[in-house]
């Protein structure tokens, strides 16, 4: 018997850990990625300033911006936090 894979975003166990243990998701995509604030920023073409505020929970990144940062990351945007 063969399994299915589950419906939906997959999200890699080292990402649910991180943000189990509270870090922000943006910031556990990219550290699971392997990027640093300065390698993700070049990516959608924004400042390092920018993936760091991104990167708080008390800043929250529009629609499009996180679709953005998910294309850059390789995730559903949804994965990243509400816009």
């Amino acid at each position: 018997m063969e399994l299915e894979p589950p419906e939906g975003p997959y999200v890699p166990m080292e990402v649910v850990h991180k943000e189990v243990d509270g870090v922000f998701p943006i910031t556990a995509w990219r550290e699971y990625r392997g990027l640093t604030q300065k390698e993700l920023a070049q990516r959608p073409g924004v400042t390092q300033a920018q993936v760091a505020k991104w990167e708080r929970p008390s800043t929250r990144a529009r629609k499009t911006t996180l679709a953005k940062i998910a294309l850059a990351l390789e995730c559903e945007p949804a994965l990243l936090g509400a816009g």
